[in-house]
């Protein structure tokens, strides 16, 4: 039977699919939700396998369900995509799944009901991340569910899932502040949950583990390469110009540099098996931070000498001048590293030879 709720209360479901062909078939698990106003958008990106073959017969499949088809010109990214999808649908709520995941039947339900309950702009709840015979859950903190008002989440921005797929938003909140999901090659995702923060007035939570992120061996994060790593740099940069933009307090971007350090540190590790990737990393972020005319006096030498560096020579000084300078003492020093910090262990990963 087609659903006969009215447009207003209608819930976009957005998933952009590159290459999901063993996935296509189970999308029916979409219109299982408790919730039953539902429309899906499925947006091929220009996939290599019978993806899009798929994607029609499910529409075909599905005539009596609220289902919208459509492909890219040319591969555009799941970003690019998602913001593709949020222009096609029609509902007055939008939430972003990926094809090969898994969603609570009540999902819908019962973050619609919270976002509608507190007027909130967007809603978030918790995540089950399943990493083959592992599982662990993405939560919430504490800190977030304790603040009192918008400004006090706001300073934990950087506290948010970096995930589309555990927010259910007004879909004219999004087009109203013109948020999108910028073009870049990794951590768009993150991105765009922060301009969601910054734009908010209401954001309210759902403290159950209504999302099952399946983590796959063929997945973006488990191969690296050069938009990889300047991906990473492209996210560094937007988040900064974001920071300048909101003329975020002091107490905030001091919070920010601590989070950054430690994500770049992270991304440090990734890369620690793949020396010719972080030597292309310390001369992307020697040139990132003269182009954007930070000081670069104690560190600008040849892009081979460079690399052989410590890491703290990386950090830019114009942001994370106190964490730079404490680290340099300690490797001078030559202090037990993984005693004292276990960020400046981590950290010991760049020092590269030739």
């Amino acid at each position: 039977m087609t659903n006969t709720n009215t447009n207003t209360d209608l819930v976009s479901v957005i998933i952009p699919c590159y290459n999901v062909s063993s996935y296509v078939d189970n999308l029916h698990f979409v219109f299982k939700q408790t919730y039953p106003a539902i429309e899906l958008v499925l947006i091929d990106d220009c996939s290599t396998d019978d993806t899009w073959a798929k994607i029609q017969n499910f529409k075909q499949q599905h005539v009596n369900e609220r289902v919208i088809v459509a492909r890219n010109e040319h591969n555009q990214g799941a970003g690019k995509t998602r913001n593709l999808g949020v222009k096609l649908s029609t509902g007055k709520f939008v939430c972003f799944w990926d094809a090969d995941d898994q969603v609570e039947p009540t999902y819908v339900e019962k973050m619609l009901s919270k976002i509608k309950q507190e007027d909130a702009d967007f809603v978030c709840c918790d995540i089950h991340l399943v990493n083959g015979n592992k599982s662990s859950v993405l939560e919430l903190t504490p800190a977030l569910l304790a603040a009192k008002n918008i400004k006090d989440i706001q300073k934990l921005f950087f506290d948010f899932i970096p995930s589309p797929c555990n927010k259910l938003v007004k879909r004219e909140f999004i087009l109203d502040k013109g948020i999108e999901f910028p073009d870049i090659f990794v951590c768009e995702d993150h991105c765009w949950g922060m301009l969601l923060t910054l734009e908010a007035h209401k954001i309210s939570f759902v403290k159950e583990q209504l999302y099952h992120y399946i983590k796959r061996d063929n997945s973006l994060s488990s191969g690296h390469d050069k938009r990889f790593v300047q991906g990473v740099l492209d996210m560094t940069v937007f988040e900064y110009k974001t920071i300048i933009k909101y003329h975020l307090e002091n107490e905030l971007i001091s919070s920010w540099k601590e989070y950054r350090v430690k994500q770049l540190t992270y991304f440090f590790n990734v890369l620690d098996k793949e020396p010719e990737l972080l030597k292309y990393f310390a001369k992307q972020y020697l040139d990132f931070c003269e182009r954007y005319n930070i000081d670069t006096s104690e560190h600008a030498l040849p892009a081979s000498a460079f690399a052989k560096k410590r890491l703290y020579r990386i950090i830019p000084p114009f942001i994370f001048k106190e964490t730079r300078a404490r680290l340099k003492k300690r490797f001078l020093e030559g202090e037990s590293i993984i005693k004292r910090n276990e960020l400046c262990n981590k950290l010991r990963y760049l020092a590269l030879a030739n």
